[in-house]
């Protein structure tokens, strides 16, 4: 039987899988999505494993549904993912606002970077030349703008729920008691 901590880490891990699910299968800008967040937060709050299992299961549930594509490109999205995870581990005791988001920005880059270099690389859209490398990132400037949004809005969004949303509803749940 599982130990009632394994249990709420399942269902956490359970609750993130289907965000990032949901955040791939309901309509939204290209690359807005909360995916890099989740993993950053759960790699600080959780653990590289856990934030590992988590990012790479949503991925592969939501890429069962919208297709999966070519296999090199595909390999450089999670691998830049399991980056993300590794990176963003370093601020498990290092955690602050400015940090949070400057690693959110850090990881937006490292995915930019990755995923399209191996569309260039492994891709039939560009030449295999230095300006079809320069035209495969030019092209993707209005998904790294959304990625960088994304990453920086929903990893501050999570890291204040996290580190003050529960000192909140504490604070609000001791005065309530005292009235």
């Amino acid at each position: 039987m599982f130990e009632r901590y394994d249990l709420r880490r399942v269902l956490l891990g359970s609750i993130l899988i289907a965000i990032i699910v949901a955040s791939r299968l309901l309509p939204h800008a290209y690359n807005l999505v909360p995916v890099g967040a989740i993993i950053m937060l759960s790699s600080i709050y959780q653990g590289k494993r856990f934030a590992w299992v988590v990012g790479i299961v949503g991925m592969l549930l939501g890429d069962l549904w919208l297709g999966f594509y070519q296999a090199e490109i595909m390999l450089s999205v999670y691998g830049s993912l399991l980056a993300i995870t590794l990176a963003s581990s370093y601020l498990r005791n290092n955690r602050s606002i400015l940090s949070i988001a400057s690693f959110a920005l850090i990881n937006g880059l490292i995915f930019f970077l990755v995923t399209n270099f191996a569309v260039w690389a492994f891709g039939d859209m560009y030449t295999k030349d230095l300006p079809g490398l320069g035209m495969a990132y030019y092209y993707a400037l209005p998904f790294f703008r959304n990625t960088m949004i994304g990453n920086l809005g929903y990893s501050l969004i999570g890291y204040l729920a996290l580190e003050h949303g529960y000192a909140l509803v504490r604070s609000l749940a001791v005065s309530r008691v005292l009235r």
